[in-house]
């Protein structure tokens, strides 16, 4: 069970972070919290990764996330026919927990140059 302290503490940080974020003229506060909670989300179900690169990674993923909040919801609408209008904070929240992780799957496949073929030809690995 965590600590009541530190709970406080980083729901009082987030708060404060929300707060600083809405006072930035041209910033939508609902792309950038969305992407923060994507953010998030990537860094507690990735475990094998260290205290520092999870820092980094959550950088990343809340960029990530707030630069590709548009291109993330017109995608879901095309994947959901139209039949949903899918907001900017939605594509925010898909983006940021899925952009590092397609990074870092990119990153594993350039190891070995003939998985590309093998993705080619449709073998599984």
């Amino acid at each position: 069970m965590p600590e009541p302290i530190t709970t406080s503490s980083v729901s009082t940080f987030a708060f404060i972070g929300a707060v600083l974020v809405g006072l930035f003229p041209g910033v939508d506060a609902g792309v950038a919290l969305a992407a923060f909670a994507g953010a998030v989300l990537f860094v507690g179900t990735s475990a094998e990764l260290g205290l520092w690169s999870k820092l980094l990674y959550l950088v990343v993923s809340l960029i990530a996330g707030c630069l590709a909040a548009s291109f993330a919801a017109s995608l879901l609408g095309v994947v959901l026919l139209g039949l949903v209008n899918v907001d900017r904070p939605v594509g925010a929240l898909i983006a940021a927990a899925s952009a590092v992780r397609l990074l870092l799957w990119l990153i594993r496949r350039s190891d070995d140059p003939s998985a590309w073929l093998d993705l080619l030809r449709g073998r599984k690995q």
